[in-house]
C-alpha cells in the first residue's frame, strides 16, 4: 500500500481543490490556501485532520492541531494543488488506468477501508497523480529557453554564480563592473571572498553539471540567498542580497551557455523538477492564522 504518511512523519497530500474555486490565487472566505485557480477550504483541511487523528496519523489537543504539525499538512496539500494546475498547464490528466492501478494497490489493505472518504480520495489523487506527473517529457529547447528567459527557477534547476564580498557599496562596485561589460566570471574571481572563487569564477556547480537542483537551494543555501537566487533573472547581475555570509551578487547564466546542464539535469525527472519551478515561482497565498509561503524552503511556515 502507497504510503500514508510522508515527510515529518504527518504529511498527507491532496491533488484536487474540495473547494470553490479562488482566482489568481488569491484567499477568498473560509480558504486556507491557494494557488492559481486552486483553493482549499479551512473546512476541508479540518476534515482531513480528523479523519487522519481518527487512524492516528495525527495527535489532537483539544480537538486541535497546531504549528509545525498543521502546517507540514498544509504544505503537502499546497504541493499537491500545485500538481493538480501544473497537470492541467501542461495538457496532462490522471488515466483510468492510473488511477484504477492506485485504487487496487489501496484495497488490498484492509485499513483503508477504515479511513473517511475525503481521505481516501485525496490518497487515491495523490499517488495517481504521481504516475501523471511521470508522463511530463522535458520540453523543446526552444520552449526551454523562453521559460528560462522568463524566470529562470521555473526550471527546476538553478544554472548561477556569485560573488560574496563584505559590504554593500563592495557588492554594487562589482555589480557596476559587471553592468559595464566585465565578465563575472573574471571579476568574481578578482574580488569574492568565497574559497575557491579565484578558480571557479564564483559557479555554484555539481560535479558534472553546471546547474544544481532548485531543491538543493531550499535545503542547504541560506534562505535570503535562496530569495535573491529566485528573483535573479538571466544574464544579468542582481542587486546586492545580504546573507548570513556577507553581501553577494548573484549572476544566472545565459541560456546558451548552460542549455545543455539544463536538459541533462531535467532529463532525470522532468515532471518532478519542472513542478518544483512551478510551486516556487507561482503567486501563493496562505491564510494568515496558518502561516506564509516561503519559497526559499519550498514549504509553509510561521509568520
Amino acid at each position: 500500500m502507497p504510503r500514508l504518511i510522508r515527510q515529518f512523519g504527518i504529511v498527507v497530500a491532496a491533488t484536487l481543490s474540495f473547494s470553490a474555486l479562488a482566482g489568481c490565487g488569491e484567499i477568498m472566505q473560509n480558504d486556507a490556501i491557494a494557488i492559481g485557480d486552486s483553493s482549499v477550504s479551512e473546512d476541508y483541511v479540518d476534515t482531513i485532520i480528523e479523519q487522519l487523528a481518527t487512524v492516528d496519523q495525527v495527535q489532537l489537543v483539544d480537538g486541535r492541531i497546531e504549528g509545525d504539525a498543521l502546517r507540514s499538512i498544509l504544505t503537502a496539500i499546497l504541493r499537491n494543488e500545485a500538481t493538480h494546475e501544473f497537470l492541467m498547464a501542461n495538457d496532462v490528466s490522471v488515466t483510468d488506468q492510473e488511477r484504477e492501478e492506485v485504487v487496487t494497490q489501496y484495497e488490498e489493505d484492509p485499513q483503508f477501508a477504515l479511513i473517511g472518504p475525503e481521505l481516501q480520495e485525496l490518497l487515491i489523487s495523490l499517488n495517481s497523480q504521481d504516475l501523471a506527473l511521470a508522463r511530463i517529457k522535458v520540453p523543446q529547447r526552444d520552449s526551454l529557453a523562453a521559460m528560462y528567459a522568463k524566470e529562470p527557477a521555473s526550471l527546476g534547476v538553478m544554472c548561477a554564480r556569485h560573488l560574496l564580498v563584505d559590504s554593500e557599496s563592495e557588492a554594487r562596485a562589482a555589480m557596476k563592473r559587471v553592468l559595464d561589460g566585465e565578465d563575472f566570471a573574471q571579476v568574481a574571481a578578482e574580488v569574492s571572498t568565497e574559497p575557491n572563487a579565484s578558480e571557479t569564477g564564483g559557479a555554484l556547480a555539481g560535479e558534472d553539471n553546471d546547474c544544481l537542483a532548485l531543491g538543493v537551494y531550499q535545503e542547504q543555501f541560506d534562505n535570503d540567498f535562496v530569495i535573491g537566487a529566485l528573483k535573479a533573472r538571466a544574464g544579468t547581475p542582481s542587486e546586492p542580497v545580504k546573507s548570513s555570509f556577507g553581501h553577494h551578487i548573484i549572476f544566472m547564466r545565459p541560456y546558451d551557455e548552460v542549455a545543455d546542464s539544463i536538459e541533462k539535469s531535467l532529463a532525470e525527472n522532468p515532471g518532478q523538477y519542472l513542478l518544483s519551478g512551478y510551486l516556487a515561482t507561482s503567486k501563493v497565498t496562505v491564510a494568515s492564522r496558518f502561516g506564509r509561503w516561503d519559497p526559499s524552503v519550498g514549504q509553509i511556515v510561521a509568520n
